[in-house]
């Protein structure tokens, strides 16, 4: 999967994405061993350079029997969440600590359009308490490999 979208002002992992960057994220879905877990890999680049990446496990809580969502970053930080479907929209509640210890929390909204088609943007976020801009709407399309 692959999206091309601009940072803004306010933008999460600050300094990393300037203002107006051009950023380019792609994101790798695969199942893990015994198909229990999803393992999504992503990174973002501007001008060639990757200046984000990390990794995302998504499975089923055994307790609650509720989707979660695991994410750990190469700049240190982690997080966990809670996927709930409303409509056509899946909605993931998380909270994030960086690796510098700042608080981030927000839901991220995916809306498959089709089968090569969804969108992803992250709503009612702060930054330790503080509201924060949303994040651009971006639109992810499926990357066809030979033969697929």
């Amino acid at each position: 999967w692959e999206a091309t979208w601009q940072a803004h002002e306010g933008s999460i992992l600050g300094d990393s994405y300037p203002e107006g960057g051009k950023v380019r994220t792609t994101s790798t879905y695969s199942w893990m061993q015994n198909t229990n877990y999803i393992r999504l890999k992503f990174r973002d680049e501007i001008a060639g350079k990757t200046v984000h990446e990390g990794l995302e496990i998504i499975g089923i809580d055994p307790k609650t029997k509720q989707p979660i969502q695991w994410l750990f970053s190469v700049i240190g930080g982690s997080g966990s969440g809670t996927w709930a479907k409303q409509n056509d929209t899946w909605m993931l509640t998380r909270n994030y600590t960086a690796g510098d210890g700042t608080t981030l929390e927000g839901v991220s909204h995916m809306r498959v359009i089709d089968e090569d088609t969804h969108t992803w943007q992250i709503k009612s976020m702060k930054e330790n308490g503080k509201d924060m801009p949303d994040t651009p709407l971006v639109t992810f399309l499926r990357v066809k490999r030979d033969g697929q």
